[in-house]
């Protein structure tokens, strides 16, 4: 941190070069762009893409928008710094729904009627919440709303029987915002790509927003199926309101949250819960559950996954991840105001694509019982908090390097803006 607050003081009191220019020397001209158009395309393509990507679970009843608002915002901040573990979180709640489909087809559906791999998603995201007396009780979890029904005390038909079409009613996704999302990252792609073909300078904002736009293109492929902004579940009620919810009496709903109400925990804890974390049964769930809305980072560990696609996940993961800090390199040679700031994009590209190349090895000493505690430490704790201060100092970088850029960097190609984009 003392290394980032130098940085960043340093680049602040070097004075640039004369050969390049500023918003103060450049005006928008024919074959020119301004500091502006930079900052709000990158900026624009950050937010389509972060914004649209990201599919959160449905809310509470009670909660206001102001709640689902910031809750969304915080998910966003979250993927703005580590959009890679978006991609983990999206896989593994991929593979889970295509199992909760299954469980449900095999024993539950014996006629004509199927769930899809939406229908999975929405029972994984609260999409059905049981009602009593006309107030929401609780959210029931796939397993629960599976059991209820196979033991009679909830009447199958008006249950689990809403068609996909039904629940893409519920959505706010369309084909158009789908059509705005893979235009403008096509746009970005290509005047991207026609700059480093045409020599053009490329700042290092627009080499962080195609790293962005590529793992969130990804990570929106894995959710295609998944309903977005969904504010409502559907209504679950037992065949009896009288003697119905007392079969949950002894049921705990809801756990003791707090014990994880930490500082440390707010911090790094959506970060453990994208990646699967803190918990290794589903017993240790009722830590996390609230009783009116999925919790956002709600783990999905092994417990639920077969080993198969655990390594799956795994493997793309650490794929992911190096793809993410490469891209990071196209920035390698760009220009930069001061020597501080070259060397510390390079350190930190190189950390950010190197850190994750030592998960197996590590991994793999643990599995064989060696230096266990040593291996658990680095994993969850040092290598964590690298990553993260390395991917701070790279958005910092991002923003202040904007300060002097060379003069080719507000030059376009007159063609790529006839192309549609925001």
């Amino acid at each position: 941190m003392f290394l980032l607050m130098y940085f960043v003081f340093s680049s602040l009191l070097i004075p640039t070069n004369a050969d390049v220019l500023s918003l103060d020397n450049i005006t928008a001209c024919s074959g020119h762009r301004t500091l502006y158009s930079i900052i709000s395309s990158c900026i624009l393509t950050i937010f389509a893409c972060t914004w649209t990507s990201i599919h959160p679970n449905i809310p509470s009843p009670h909660e206001t928008t102001f709640h689902i608002i910031r809750r969304r915002a915080g998910i966003m901040l979250a993927a703005l710094i580590a959009p890679e573990l978006v991609i983990l979180w999206a896989m593994r709640q991929f593979f889970h729904a295509g199992k909760v489909v299954n469980k449900f087809n095999t024993e539950l559906f014996k006629g004509s009627f199927q769930w899809s791999r939406t229908h999975g998603f929405f029972a994984m995201m609260g999409g059905f919440m049981l009602y009593h007396n006309g107030q929401p009780h609780h959210t029931l979890t796939p397993d629960e709303l599976l059991e209820f029904i196979l033991s009679g005390r909830v009447d199958q038909n008006k249950a689990v029987e809403i068609t996909e079409d039904e629940i893409k009613d519920k959505s706010k996704r369309d084909v158009i915002s789908k059509a705005v999302l893979v235009l403008q990252i096509a746009w970005f792609f290509i005047q991207y790509v026609t700059r480093y073909i045409e020599h053009l300078a490329i700042t290092q904002l627009e080499v962080g927003t195609l790293a962005f736009a590529v793992l969130n293109f990804i990570t929106c492929c894995f959710w295609w199926k998944k309903p977005l902004d969904v504010r409502r579940p559907h209504r679950v009620y037992f065949k009896d309101e009288v003697s119905g919810p007392q079969a949950l009496c002894n049921t705990e709903v809801g756990g003791n949250s707090k014990e994880w109400d930490t500082p440390i925990y707010r911090i790094f804890g959506p970060f453990f819960g994208m990646m699967g974390g803190l918990v290794d049964h589903k017993d240790d769930l009722k830590l996390y559950y609230e009783p009116l809305r999925v919790p956002t980072f709600l783990p999905i560990t092994s417990a639920f996954n077969c080993k198969r696609d655990a390594q799956i996940i795994s493997l793309v993961g650490l794929i992911v991840m190096v793809i993410f800090g490469g891209l990071h390199f196209f920035a390698w040679f760009s220009h930069f105001p001061t020597h501080v700031e070259k060397a510390l994009w390079r350190v930190s590209t190189l950390i950010i694509t190197g850190l994750p190349l030592f998960v197996v090895p590590c991994m793999l000493l643990a599995s064989i019982g060696v230096a266990e505690t040593a291996v658990g430490l680095f994993l969850f704790f040092i290598l964590p908090v690298i990553y993260f201060v390395a991917r701070i100092i790279l958005l910092t970088i991002m923003v202040i390097d904007l300060r002097s850029l060379p003069s080719d960097a507000y030059k376009v190609i007159s063609w790529v803006y006839l192309i549609p984009h925001l």
